[in-house]
């Protein structure tokens, strides 16, 4: 191990200890705030969008709507079995390649 990374590991390990020893004896050390603000910034990039950002709740809210209104004005119209296989394919594959897009969770 070079010097570089001897001396990363003895930074992390005194910020560790040091963390845990506030941990341990319930008082707030400046070690422990550095650590608990670094998880707060953390945490925030990690948040999920809100729900109405999501293009996969979209595109599967624009389905539903389609085939509502299909139905309410045409009640007669039947589609048949390669039509309905198409369809599902067709919107398995889109949901997939927003799923690969997807960067954030959806948050509430």
């Amino acid at each position: 191990m070079n010097l570089k990374n001897k001396i990363k590991v003895k930074i992390v390990e005194w910020f560790s200890r040091g963390v845990m020893e506030s941990v341990l004896s319930g008082k707030e050390n400046i070690r422990f705030k550095i650590a608990k603000r670094e998880v707060r910034k953390i945490m925030a990039e990690n948040d999920g969008k809100k729900w109405w950002a999501s293009k996969t709740i979209w595109v599967n809210f624009l389905t539903v709507v389609a085939g509502a209104l299909t139905f309410l004005m045409s009640p007669e119209a039947k589609m048949d079995a390669q039509q309905a296989g198409t369809l599902a394919t067709v919107l398995g594959v889109v949901n997939m390649l927003l799923r690969l897009v997807t960067d954030k969770a959806v948050s509430k």
